[in-house]
């Protein structure tokens, strides 16, 4: 099984006294200790360490090749309004993280706010242009729908919690409320409930997940 690189965890080895256990001088002198269990759509990782009180040990997490993020940016993600995307896949790196590390389990909640979340890139980034604020409103609500139609009333709470990731600074945060204030006298059409299905961008009944 080919697997690659997804993340890094750094365990910090705090002040243990524990009869029996050795310190190791080297990073390679505990590789040896790191097991990764990796099977079906649980990964599980046991790791035993031996090392200096205060030391700490780099762990790698290791995936299958189907899952492929980008490293987390950080601080540096939060210097600029539109973030880091290094995969060019239209959402930030920061954001396509929560959402695989928030929802693991759930393929067709992960897609459809993976398309919320590249819609909510061109709000942030058309604020200032009326017109394109308009557009992009009509698509957020599509995208609306179908996120209520996947998790129903839960969609509420899963949005107003990826809006704040999103929203995770000054400038981006001003950039949502000129948006909004854009918005001002526009009417938005929902479509009808039964049809919120056909609000994805993707097709749901052949995607993973619990609708």
């Amino acid at each position: 099984m080919n697997i690659r690189w997804i993340s890094t965890i750094v365990l910090i080895v705090m002040l243990l006294v524990v009869q029996g256990i050795g310190y190791c001088e080297e990073m390679q002198m505990c590789q040896s200790d790191v097991e990764n269990d990796i099977s079906g759509e649980t990964n599980t990782m046991e790791v035993s360490l031996k090392g200096k009180p205060g030391g700490a040990l780099t762990v790698q997490v290791l995936a299958d090749d189907d899952v492929v993020l980008p490293p987390d940016p950080g601080e540096e993600g939060k210097v600029t309004l539109l973030g880091i995307d290094s995969d060019g896949d239209g959402v930030r790196d920061d954001i396509q993280r929560y959402i695989y590390f928030t929802y693991p389990d759930d393929e067709k909640l992960r897609l459809g706010l993976t398309y919320y979340a590249k819609e909510f890139q061109g709000v942030i980034a058309d604020a200032d242009d009326r017109e394109a604020t308009y557009n992009h409103a009509k698509k957020m609500a599509r995208h609306g729908e179908c996120l209520f139609h996947i998790k129903g009333r839960d969609s509420i709470n899963i949005c107003r919690a990826l809006r704040a990731e999103i929203l995770n600074t000054r400038e981006r945060s001003v950039a949502y409320i000129t948006y909004s204030d854009n918005l001002g006298g526009r009417v938005i059409r929902g479509a009808p409930r039964e049809e919120w299905k056909d609000s994805c961008s993707f097709d749901v009944d052949n995607t993973g997940g619990d609708q």
